[in-house]
Parts: structure tokens; C-alpha cells; sequence
């Protein structure tokens, strides 16, 4: 019995890492197939038949979650009846973290912890050479492609890889890389394989859309690699100042001589607008391109969503889930696909609009505890010379920053394409503080019993 559920959650797994493969090319477009809730419904009765409901009781950040999930079911009961299909639509902000739970069941041992991260190079040597093709299509030619026919009151193309999320992953990329490079198949000395160098090539010609279109993306990118250059100076800072000096010179060079003007998503772009929307990531640049517009955009509605909720009477209880918050917080003269749209541009801007202040401590916790349990697990591995077990502390951490800062910017959390990942990042991430703490402790307790065995014999020579 126990052999066919570990076989039954092994393709569980896997089926899993092919939807998120969807969600990460394809974006919304692969979110119209509902893959990832019906595996999530699946995920679930396996699970409960397992009869491991009891791991949530023994994790403090599965314990907060499963007091997020309660209070935000008690936020929209009593909303089914008015808003129906949008309350069930806006409930997964707090539905997709039966994902976690999920992950930290079916990922028990080290050996499903390194499968995982084979899976993982596997999926970057897919993703990093096609997502620069998606990614341009679903920004250049959005309306030459073709539809979703059943996502009706909503215009859906099957490609719609968002430049947000596309710098979420490639924030995790660049740090799993520079953590755990592949030279199995070099061809130069350096250790440069021909599989990497195109992923490196796809990296960068992303990386150039992200800095057109997204400065939330391009500061998720920064802080997650920056923190890992930081903790990991000597292996991936060096690496990461090197690049970055040579990626600056050529931007510098490209800048002088102004080459181009494109436009992207009826947006003119050239090396001018470029210097502009960097700056106004630090407050300065004008409106000439609509970033200044699109920060003044998003502080009206978190202005007002902060004078409802905080200061007023929703302070307890937010305005539940099936309510649309454009249309109750959202800045006056929006457009029609702003008021779709539903959500405040900040994923715990919308938790704290719909479930009140309790629900917003309840979330900064979760994401709290998450971060203060890897950095004291990354920095406890490294003390004791487990190099792999810090290294990969680091990577999940540096990947769930990224989601979090683009989720501060953008629509990100309340969507399958973006919510499911962060919360298989948070399962993986507990699921490796659970295998590593067993780990290293049943590795000390075998040096104790070989140190205890070596001094029998001497101890007895000396009694």
C-alpha cells in the first residue's frame, strides 16, 4: 500500500512540473486549462487519504496557513451566494496554499529533494530557449494571436507570458545556475556546456523585454540576485559583478548610440525611455512613457483601500472575496479592462482589501516565519560545511523574494500562473527544512556513535 502512494504522488509530481512549465511559458493563456486546479482537487484527495493531516499541526508556517485558509473561507462563504463564480475566482489568494501542503506531503526524503532539482535543471534547459519567444510574442504581436474560445467576458490569447513573471523566473535561474553549474557537457576548459551557453543567450534576450516593460520584474531580478551575490560573494557575487559590469558597459555603449526605437504594447521604446523608467524606479523619470502614471495609478488605490480598511470599518473583516476592488478602490476613469482586472497591482494590497488586518498580519507572518526559518537555515548549514543544504536554503529563498517583490507590484499571487508557483516555492521551501534538519541530525548522530565507538577501545586499554 505504501508503494502505490508513493508511486501515486511520484506522478503527482510530475504532472505537476509539466503545469508549471504551462504556466511559466505560457502564462494565462495555459491558466484557461484548468490543469492546475484539477491537479490541486486530485492532490488533495490523495493526500487525505494518506491520513498526513497531521504535518500541518507540525509546522509553524502550515499552522499560519491553515489560519490564513480558515478566515479567508469565513470571508467568502457568505459571498458565494451574491458573487458566485468571482467569489470561488478570488478565493484562491488563499485556496492555492493547499499546494504547499501538498508539496511538504508527497517531497518526505532527500532523495524526492534532489529529484526535484534535477527536474528543475531539466526545466530550465526547455524554458531559458523558448520563454524569450513567448515572452516577445505575448508583448509585440498580443493581438495576432490566437484566442481562448471559451474564456468568455475576458480576451484571452493562448500565449500570455507576462514580462512580471518571466522575471520571477529568471531571478531563480540565474541564482540555481550560479549555485549549481553543469559542466557534464563541456566543451571548453572554462566548463561551459553548449546547453547552458543557450540558456545563458535566452536569459539575457529576456532579460532585455523584462527592462523594456516592467521595473517591479527587473527589482525582483536585482534584490534576489543581489542577495544571493551577497550571502555567496566569493561563488556568486564575483560572477554576478563580472557580468554586470560587462552588461552595464554594453548598455552604456547601446545607450550613446541610440540604434533603435520599438514599440511594445502600444508603448514607444527606445534607449531614452529606457534611462527614464530606470530612474523612476527611484522616484525620478516623467510620464512621457506612463511609468509615473502607472506608480500614481497603483498609491490611489492602495491610498484607498488603507483609509477603508485601516482607518474605517472593514478594519476587522475587509470587504470578502467576490467584490470587485477596482470598482470599490480602484482610481476614478478606469477603463474597462481595468475594472476586469479586480485587484490592486500588490498581492498583500488585496489581502489586507478582502480579509481585513487580521488577514494581512496572518500573511506577513507566513512569508515572515518562511524567510527567517531559510536564512537561519542557510547560515546554520554553512557553519557546519554542508554546502548543498545552504545553497539550496539560498535558492528557494532568493526565488520566493523575487516572487515577492513582483507580486508587490503586480497581479501575480491572485492568478494560477503566478499563485501556484509561490506556493509550491513555499512547500518546497518547508519541505527542505523538514529533510535537511532530519538530515544533518541523523548525520550527527552517527558521528557521535563513530567518535563514542573510536574511544571504547581506548578507554578500555586505559582501565
Amino acid at each position: 500500500m505504501i508503494i502505490i502512494e508513493s508511486k501515486i504522488q511520484t506522478r503527482w509530481l510530475k504532472v505537476l512540473l509539466f503545469v508549471l512549465w504551462g504556466y511559466a511559458l505560457l502564462g494565462r493563456g495555459f491558466a484557461y486549462f484548468f490543469l492546475g486546479e484539477m491537479l490541486l482537487v486530485a492532490g488533495v484527495f490523495v493526500f487525505v487519504s494518506s491520513r498526513r493531516i497531521g504535518i500541518i499541526l507540525n509546522d509553524p508556517i502550515l499552522m499560519l496557513w491553515a489560519i490564513f485558509a480558515l478566515w479567508g473561507a469565513i470571508r467568502t462563504v457568505p459571498f458565494l451566494r451574491t458573487y458566485r463564480f468571482d467569489a470561488v475566482r478570488d478565493a484562491v489568494l488563499w485556496g492555492y496554499g493547499f499546494f504547499a501542503v501538498l508539496i511538504v506531503a508527497f517531497v518526505s526524503d532527500s532523495r524526492r529533494v534532489s529529484q526535484a532539482i534535477r527536474a528543475y535543471r531539466g526545466f530550465l534547459r526547455w524554458y531559458l530557449v523558448l520563454i524569450p519567444f513567448t515572452v516577445i510574442a505575448a508583448s509585440i504581436f498580443h493581438t495576432k494571436l490566437p484566442r481562448i474560445p471559451w474564456a468568455t467576458g475576458a480576451d484571452v490569447a493562448l500565449i500570455q507570458s507576462k514580462t512580471g513573471d518571466a522575471a520571477v523566473h529568471l531571478a531563480g535561474a540565474a541564482v540555481f545556475l550560479l549555485l549549481f553549474p553543469d559542466r557534464q557537457r563541456s566543451v571548453w576548459k572554462q566548463g561551459m556546456s553548449v546547453s547552458r551557453l543557450i540558456g545563458m543567450i535566452g536569459w539575457f534576450v529576456t532579460l532585455g523585454v523584462v527592462i523594456l516593460t516592467t521595473r517591479g520584474g527587473l527589482l525582483a531580478i536585482i534584490l534576489s540576485v543581489g542577495l544571493a551575490s551577497i550571502l555567496r560573494f566569493h561563488r556568486v557575487g564575483m560572477k554576478v559583478l563580472a557580468l554586470g559590469t560587462a552588461a552595464a558597459s554594453l548598455a552604456v555603449i547601446v545607450i550613446l548610440l541610440n540604434p533603435f526605437t520599438i514599440r511594445v504594447k502600444q508603448t514607444t521604446v527606445g534607449p531614452e525611455q529606457i534611462v527614464k523608467m530606470a530612474t523612476s524606479m527611484v522616484g525620478g523619470g516623467d510620464d512621457t512613457q506612463g511609468h509615473e502614471g502607472t506608480k500614481e495609478f497603483r498609491l490611489v488605490w492602495w491610498k484607498n483601500i488603507i483609509r477603508d480598511v485601516v482607518f474605517g470599518r472593514y478594519f476587522w473583516t475587509g470587504r470578502g472575496f467576490g467584490v470587485n476592488l477596482a470598482i470599490e478602490y480602484g482610481p476614478p476613469g478606469l477603463t474597462l479592462e481595468g475594472i476586469t482586472l479586480r485587484s490592486p497591482h500588490s498581492g498583500s494590497m488585496t489581502v489586507l482589501a478582502r480579509m481585513g488586518v487580521p488577514g494581512l498580519i496572518l500573511w506577513l507572518g507566513i512569508n515572515g516565519v518562511f524567510a527567517f526559518r531559510m536564512l537561519s537555515a542557510f547560515f546554520h548549514a554553512r557553519k557546519i560545511g554542508e554546502a548543498a543544504w545552504s545553497s539550496i536554503n539560498l535558492w528557494v529563498m532568493c526565488y520566493w523574494l523575487a516572487a515577492f517583490v513582483d507580486m508587490s507590484f503586480d497581479v501575480y499571487l491572485e492568478g494560477p500562473q503566478g499563485g501556484i508557483w509561490f506556493w509550491v516555492i513555499i512547500g518546497f521551501g518547508i519541505a527542505v527544512l523538514r529533510v535537511q534538519k532530519a538530515q544533518i541530525s541523523q548525520a550527527q548522530l552517527e558521528a557521535k556513535r563513530m567518535h563514542l565507538a573510536a574511544r571504547i577501545p581506548q578507554l578500555a586499554a586505559t582501565a
